[in-house]
């Protein structure tokens, strides 16, 4: 289990904790080819301006339980425990139960490119394209249900 550094940006818990960022972060992983092979993880966050930036990186040689659980527990060390905070991941089950073991009862969300991905391999259609990102989006209900709804509506069949 070959694991490289982690880097944690310092102060990262006390912006967060400030108010000057949303205590949200979002954990995902990417291969490494060529030279280099592994997983590059990284943990970014929210601003209050919604600009995305990197809270935390890590290197590892696969998406396994044990290296997932050790990202989270230094990211965990970088950041702390935030009140309010949501962790958004992919659906690696590895992930998932990192999560759970080291946030435990944190709001834990899959990232909607994700899910949305997984839904055009059983479906297709510009149902998808045309209301499951801006259902997404709504910041209103209103208009969150008014997408939900064409949806729901939607006939694979006919499609």
């Amino acid at each position: 289990m070959a694991r490289g550094s982690l880097s944690a940006k310092l102060g990262a818990n006390s912006v967060i904790e400030d108010g000057m960022s949303r205590p949200f972060i979002g954990v995902d992983a990417s291969a490494l080819r060529g030279r280099y092979t592994g997983q590059l993880a990284l943990a970014t966050a929210v601003d209050g301006h919604n600009w995305l930036y990197n809270v935390a990186y890590g290197v590892f040689d696969s998406e396994t339980e044990d290296n997932w659980t050790w990202f989270m527990q230094q990211l965990r060390r970088g950041v702390g425990y935030p009140t309010g905070l949501v962790i958004c991941t992919d659906a690696c089950k590895g992930l998932e139960k990192a999560v759970d073991a080291v946030f435990p009862g944190v709001e834990h969300r899959e990232c909607m490119r994700h899910m949305y991905a997984n839904f055009m391999k059983h479906y297709r259609g510009d149902v998808f394209t045309d209301h499951l990102y801006p259902a997404a989006r709504s910041y209103t209900e209103g208009l969150f249900k008014w997408h939900m709804n064409k949806i729901f509506e939607f006939d694979p069949g006919k499609a």
